[in-house]
């Protein structure tokens, strides 16, 4: 109805532990393409509202009706405006499961990561978190090897990465260390000149009154 205000609506995604999927909005633009507006990362128990903002558009007779007054040439102008506002309103929503294309990327048998729980984060670590490419962790050896050994190679892989990464911090860490004891120096010399110079300030403020007696006593 004309007065009602409409109704407000949310999208809600949920992943459940140890799992995840990319979440994609956007619109139908034909019978088989979906045009993506925007997508989000779920995984672990991720929990995503997504208000929607919706406008109704009038039916075909209510757009009839008001522009039945109008000339010919703002009829035409309206029905154009009326098409581009049809063009691409069907709100369209998809899900992308990650692992079934985390397998695709990393050149790995269908359905062999389904139980590699621990290996799909770090992967997934890798390549989200630290942005290292995927030719990196992708299996290259030979391509008729077992299922297994692919799962191995591609463990290797990213123990390797990992491995690197535990040592560049580990590096950083104790750089840090190393600056805050340098610093902590640095501030210990400077109390210590600055003890030494009120020691210095005060041994002359005493000296001062010593020389002046001298030289009383002297006239």
């Amino acid at each position: 109805f004309s007065g009602e205000e409409a109704a407000s609506l949310q999208l809600c995604g949920r992943a459940r532990q140890f799992s995840s999927f990319v979440l994609l909005v956007g619109t139908l633009a034909a019978k088989d393409v979906f045009e993506p507006k925007a997508a989000i990362l779920i995984k672990n128990k991720d929990e995503v509202l997504l208000p929607l903002l919706v406008e109704t558009i009038p039916s075909a007779k209510e757009f009839k009706d008001a522009i039945e007054s109008l000339s010919e040439e703002q009829k035409r102008f309206c029905r154009a405006f009326r098409q581009l506002q049809l063009a691409s309103t069907l709100f369209a929503v998809a899900v992308v499961q990650v692992r079934p294309q985390l397998e695709r990327l990393l050149l790995l048998p269908e359905g062999s990561l389904v139980k590699q729980v621990e290996l799909v984060e770090d992967l997934m670590n890798l390549l989200i978190e630290h942005q290292f490419p995927s030719d990196l962790l992708s299996y290259d050896g030979p391509p008729a090897a077992e299922t297994w050994e692919k799962i191995a190679r591609t463990r290797f892989l990213a123990d390797e990465l990992l491995s690197m990464i535990a040592t560049s911090k580990e590096a950083e860490l104790e750089k840090a260390k190393q600056e805050a004891m340098h610093r902590r120096l640095l501030a210990l010399e400077e109390e210590r000149e600055e003890e030494e110079e009120g020691m210095k300030a005060r041994t002359r403020s005493r000296r001062a009154p010593m020389k002046e007696n001298e030289a009383r006593s002297m006239v």
